[in-house]
């Protein structure tokens, strides 16, 4: 538990967004047309997650383990963005009539699943990954 003691709320809420990537990305694979590097993408955001959580086991005064915030938010953005490429033939023709909803039912729901976990990623960086437990420095 000594652990959890000193994180914050940025902690717990990457690690949701970690979860809601890995949801999409199950999500994604089910859809009709897929491309690999967008599965790559959420894949790496997932192992960055985990990666972040094992630095701050063993080094946990390393500074740079908040930057893979952002790197994460970044890469969900790029797998948002990019998925909606391989999916406008299929929108077009559900838009038009020709296709059911249910042919982009699963591509939808892993977009908004990659949208909630980027915007989860967005606000876990402004909060950091733990308390400074920082020594009392200097007070201005």
């Amino acid at each position: 538990m000594g652990y959890l003691k000193n994180k914050t709320f940025g902690f717990y809420l990457s690690f949701v967004a970690a979860i809601l990537a890995l949801i999409g990305l199950v999500m994604y694979r089910q859809s009709g047309h897929t491309e690999s590097y967008i599965e790559v993408l959420l894949l790496v955001t997932v192992v960055l997650q985990i990666l972040a959580m094992i630095v701050l086991k063993v080094a946990p005064d390393f500074k740079w383990t908040s930057l893979l915030l952002t790197a994460n938010a970044i890469l969900t953005a790029a797998a948002l963005v990019n998925s909606f490429y391989t999916q406008v033939d299929f929108i077009g023709y559900v838009v038009s009539g020709l296709y059911e909803f249910a042919t982009i039912k699963k591509f939808i729901i892993s977009a908004v699943l990659m949208a909630l976990s980027m915007i989860a990623y967005i606000v876990s960086s402004y909060s950091g990954f733990q308390k400074c437990t920082c020594k009392d420095e200097t007070k201005a």
